[in-house]
């Protein structure tokens, strides 16, 4: 899967290993970056094809990214390779959509 690529000076560095952030956060290192006043969340080449969050906090931009995420494995196209990448990834055991919701545990 390609990850669009955001200029350094932009992205919010995170320590995606930190135990308070979902699991598919963890696992698929969304990309953050600072955009005016909002934080912006893309697992994906471009806004377009790619899953994207926002929010006046990173917290909440993760949060509406995850969201995202999973609207989109309920509602994918088949074919869709961001769909693809993220249900292969949540195979792996111990990994779900949130530490809340279970529906995409392995």
């Amino acid at each position: 899967m390609t990850q669009m690529i955001i200029p350094m000076e932009m992205q919010v560095r995170l320590d995606y290993d930190r135990k308070d952030w979902p699991p598919l956060v963890r696992e698929l290192r969304p990309i953050i970056w600072e955009e005016g006043p909002s934080y912006c969340c893309l697992l994906g080449p471009d806004f377009r094809e790619g899953i994207l969050g926002y929010g006046a906090t990173i917290e909440e931009a993760v949060a509406d990214w995850e969201l995202n995420v999973q609207e989109r494995l309920a509602h994918h196209e088949p074919g869709d390779e961001i769909a693809a990448f993220i249900e292969e990834t949540i195979k792996v055991p111990g990994i779900t959509a949130s530490n809340n919701d279970r529906r995409y545990q392995a």
